[in-house]
Order: C-alpha cells, then sequence, then structure tokens
C-alpha cells in the first residue's frame, strides 16, 4: 500500500477489496475490453473504538488514471490521488467541513483503493459528502456511496445531476 503514514488498512476493507477487485478484474478484463458501466464504490464506516469515519474509495483503475491525465497529472502517486480527492470528495458533518487525512492507495487488478480518515469523537448526526469523483469523463458515471454509522446503514448515488448526498439521524 502506498501511504504517508503506517496506518493499518481498515479490516473489514481488507476482506471487501478482494470480492471487488475479483469481480471488477473478471467481469471487465475480457481481452482488454473497456468496462461498460462507469461507477465507483465509496465506504463510510464509523468506528467507535478508534473514534473514526473510515473511508474507502474503489475505483476503475484506468478511470482513476485518466481522471488525474485529465486534470494534468502524469502519474497515478499519492500527491496526484490527494490533489484529485482534495477537489473532489468534500465532506461535512454536522454542517461542518471536515477535511479528511489520506491514508493512502493501493491497486489490485483493474481496480485503486483509495483509503481516507476522519476523526470524529462521537457517531455524526448528520454527513453531507460532494462526490464528483470521474464526473469530469463520462457523462453516465454514478458514484455510489455506502454508510455505515453504528449499524445505522444508509446508501446514496452522485452522479452529473446530483453531486452531493446527506444523511441525518433520526
Amino acid at each position: 500500500m502506498h501511504s504517508g503514514s503506517n496506518w493499518e488498512v481498515f479490516g473489514i476493507f481488507a476482506a471487501m477489496k478482494w470480492v471487488v477487485a475479483i469481480f471488477f478484474g473478471s467481469f471487465f478484463s475480457v481481452a482488454g475490453l473497456a468496462h461498460p458501466l462507469h461507477f465507483s464504490i465509496t465506504s463510510v464506516d464509523y468506528d467507535q473504538e478508534s473514534g473514526s469515519l473510515q473511508i474507502s474509495a474503489k475505483l476503475f483503475s484506468d478511470d482513476l488514471q485518466d481522471a488525474l491525465k485529465k486534470e494534468g497529472f502524469q502519474e497515478v502517486n499519492d500527491t496526484s490521488i490527494l490533489a484529485y480527492f482534495s477537489k473532489n470528495f468534500l465532506v461535512k458533518i454536522n454542517t461542518k467541513d471536515r477535511p479528511w487525512a489520506f491514508i493512502g492507495f493501493e491497486t489490485e487488478e483493474d481496480v485503486t483503493f483509495v483509503y481516507l480518515e476522519i476523526k470524529s469523537k462521537k457517531t455524526p448526526k448528520s454527513i453531507s459528502i460532494t462526490n464528483t469523483l470521474i464526473l469530469n469523463l463520462f457523462q453516465d458515471q454514478t458514484n455510489v456511496v455506502h454508510l455505515d454509522l453504528e449499524g445505522d446503514k444508509f446508501t446514496f448515488t452522485t452522479n452529473l445531476e446530483s453531486q452531493e448526498g446527506h444523511y441525518s439521524a433520526n
């Protein structure tokens, strides 16, 4: 894993990444064909033990590379991913902008996993996420965001028409 930190990979994401990598890789690698679907999957999980939101974004590696090139970056590395995500993945917790820490990234098969973290002593009452990842490439791009806040689960999508999703506890 590429990282500026020695932080351990999220346990649940470590298992999930293999399932996603196998699905993405086997479904879309046939004879080098471009994949027909344009989507990403982001998981946001609150971990009470560490007091943080752990974020894992899964993107097709070729899409991420093309999006970075379109933004003027020549390589997929910590610097380019950090700059791209800083512009295209924004989080508000309880109506306040909250910067995330870049933990690192890794690429397996045709999928790149990007790991972020936001410290939060308490389970958030509300979250708003602006996710415009890869929208600069495909008009049909859909970004799926799964939230799990101590068992309270919520999913939303972002796309060109709706770039932000919201969650509020009852």
